[in-house]
C-alpha cells in the first residue's frame, strides 16, 4: 500500500499539508466474497486530489484482474493512531542542525522542494529533484557546447539528467563535480528518443549536502539486534558501515547477530580499533534453538557478555553446523543449557518461541514453562509484523499490540527485562527494496513484508513504542536494553 501512495499521489498538488509527516492508516481492508468487491478505507492527515484516488482504483484493478471491483475511501483526520506509517516526511531542519552547504554550478538557486524520482514523468514538466551522482559522461557537440550526462539515485530509483552548456562553463565547474557528489536539480522532465525514456533537461544545478538521519536524544538507546550482509541473502547491513552510524549517533554499544554465524566479527573488531571508536560491540547471533527430539526450530538471540561467553558462542556454532544441521545451523536446547555460562539469552523476534507461544494461544501455565528460559525478552515495531495481519494470523495492528504488550506482562511477572529492537537488516527505510529484491529471488512470496526492518533513532523508536505509555516505551526502548549491554 505504501508504494502504491507514494508512487501515484500528485504531491504538488496537496490541497492541505500536514505540520510534519505525511501519514497513512488503512483502516480497514475487505474483501466481499459474493460480489468480489475489495473496499478499503484509509485515513491520511493530508487530501489528496480526487483524480488520485480513481488512479489507485485503477492500478489495483490492473494488478489484481480477478476483483470485481475496487473501492477506495480516503477520510481526512489531523491526528491519526500511533500505529500510522509515514509515507514521506515534512519536517523542516531542527535549529540545532546545521544547514545545508550549497555551492550554485549552474543557472540560479534553488529553493523549491524537491520530489521522489519515482515520481517523474513525461507530464510532469518542471521538476526539483536531489539525488547522489553514479554516473558521469561529458560529449562534445557542435557550437564548442558540451552535452552533460548525469545519472542520480535517490536510493529508491534513479534519474538521467541532461545540461547543454559551454565548454567555457564545463572547465569552470569540471573539478567541483564528481560521482558521489549529492546534487540539486531544477530542469523539465521530457521523453527523450536517443535514452528511450523520460529525461530531465537541467537548468539550474547546485552541489548540497544530504541531510542524514541523526538521533538527538540526550539519553539514547542501544540496538540489541541486527543483522550484517554475514546473514546470507538477508541481511543487507555493512558491518563497518552499521558501525560508523550508531557510533556518530552517539550510541554506547550495538550488538552484532547475524543469522547462525559469526564471521562479521573479526571486521567490527577491527573497524572499531582501527577509528579509536568509543562503542562496545556485542557479539552475538540469532540462532536457531530446538527441543531435543524435535525438528521444528525457533529463533533465539545469544549474546556474549565476556570472553568465556564468547568461547561457549563458537562452541555452539561449531556443533550447530557440524552435529545439528538440519537445513540450517540448529542449537538443541540441552546443548544451550551446557554452553550457556557468560551467554545473555534473549527471545528474539516473532519467530521466537515466546511470541510463537502467544501466537499459537498457549495457556498460562505452558508460558510458565517457557518463559523462565530466557534472560530477556524482546518486541519489535509493528510493521515488523504487519504480515501477520496480511496472511490472515492475527486480525489488526490492535492485535499486534496486544502481542507487544502481553510480552510487556510476562516480563513483569517473570522480573525479566524487556527489550524493543529494530531487528535492522538495513540501515534506512528507503534500502527495503534491496531486501525485496532479495527475498523475491529466493521465491518468498511475503517480499513486501521487508519494510520496516532498518536502524531507529532513539526518538523513532519512543514514536514508536508510544501505544505502550511513555513511562512503559522508555524502559523497552532505553533502560533495558542498556542494562543488557552493561551486562
Amino acid at each position: 500500500m505504501k508504494v502504491l501512495l507514494e508512487s501515484s499521489i500528485s504531491w504538488n498538488r496537496i490541497e492541505k499539508l500536514p505540520k510534519d509527516n505525511f501519514l497513512y492508516h488503512v483502516e480497514k481492508a475487505t474483501l466481499e466474497k459474493k460480489t468480489n468487491i475489495l473496499f478499503i478505507e484509509i485515513s491520511m492527515n493530508f487530501i489528496i486530489p480526487p483524480e488520485d484516488e480513481q488512479r489507485m482504483e485503477m492500478i489495483i484493478k490492473h494488478e489484481y484482474p480477478k476483483i470485481g471491483k475496487v473501492n477506495l475511501h480516503f477520510n481526512y483526520k489531523e491526528k491519526l493512531p500511533a500505529e500510522a506509517m509515514i509515507l514521506r516526511s515534512n519536517i523542516k531542519i531542527k535549529q540545532n542542525q546545521k544547514p545545508q552547504e550549497k555551492t550554485q554550478l549552474i543557472g540560479k538557486a534553488i529553493h523549491a522542494e524537491s520530489i521522489a524520482l519515482s515520481e517523474i514523468q513525461r507530464e510532469s514538466g518542471s521538476v526539483v529533484v536531489t539525488g547522489h551522482i553514479f554516473q558521469i559522461e561529458v560529449k562534445s557537440i557542435k557550437n564548442n557546447r558540451q552535452l552533460i550526462i548525469l545519472l542520480i539515485t535517490d536510493s529508491a530509483n534513479s534519474a538521467c539528467i541532461k545540461f547543454f552548456i559551454t565548454e567555457r562553463k564545463w572547465k569552470d565547474i569540471e573539478t567541483q563535480i564528481r560521482e558521489g557528489d549529492y546534487i540539486k536539480v531544477r530542469g523539465n522532465a521530457e521523453y527523450d528518443n536517443f535514452e528511450m525514456a523520460v529525461v530531465i533537461l537541467g537548468k539550474d544545478l547546485e552541489k548540497t549536502e544530504n541531510a542524514e538521519r541523526e538521533d538527538q536524544a540526550d539519553i539514547k538507546r542501544v540496538e540489541l539486534h541486527t543483522h550484517t550482509k554475514m546473514s546470507a541473502m538477508d541481511g543487507l547491513n555493512d558491518v563497518r558501515e552499521l558501525i560508523s552510524t550508531v557510533a556518530a549517533w552517539g550510541h554506547k554499544a550495538v550488538a552484532i547477530t547475524d543469522h547462525g554465524v559469526v564471521q562479521a566479527f573479526p571486521d567490527a573488531a577491527k573497524f572499531v580499533k582501527k577509528k579509536k571508536l568509543d562503542l562496545k560491540i556485542i557479539y552475538g547471533l540469532e540462532g536457531y534453538l530446538f527441543n531435543d527430539g524435535a525438528k521444528h526450530t525457533n529463533h533465539i538471540i545469544l549474546l556474549a557478555k565476556n570472553q568465556h561467553g564468547l568461547k561457549n558462542l563458537y562452541k555452539l556454532v561449531s556443533l550447530s553446523h557440524l552435529e545439528y544441521f538440519y537445513r540450517r545451523p540448529r542449537i538443541p536446547k540441552s546443548v544451550l543449557q551446557a554452553h550457556r555460562e557468560g551467554l545473555i539469552v534473549g527471545s528474539a523476534c516473532e519467530a521466537g518461541e515466546i511470541f510463537q507461544a502467544l501466537l499459537n494461544n498457549k495457556t498460562e501455565k505452558e508460558l510458565e514453562e517457557l518463559v523462565p528460559f530466557y534472560d530477556y525478552l524482546e518486541i519489535q515495531p509493528l510493521i515488523n509484523n504487519r504480515f501477520l495481519i496480511e496472511n490472515g494470523r492475527v486480525a489488526d495492528i490492535d492485535s499486534l499490540k496486544d502481542l507487544n504488550r502481553q510480552i510487556l506482562r510476562l516480563g513483569e511477572k517473570f522480573r525479566k527485562p524487556v527489550v524493543a529492537t529494530c531487528d535492522a537488516h538495513y540501515t534506512n527505510s528507503e534500502e527495503s527494496l534491496y531486501r525485496k529484491i532479495l527475498m523475491a529471488g529466493q521465491g518468498y512470496k511475503d517480499a513486501e513484508s521487508s519494510e520496516g526492518l532498518y536502524l531507529r533513532t532513539t526518538d523513532e523508536m519512543l514514536e514508536e513504542f508510544s501505544y505502550l505509555g511513555e513511562k512503559a516505551a522508555y524502559q523497552v526502548v532505553i533502560e533495558n536494553p542498556q542494562i543488557i549491554a552493561d551486562s
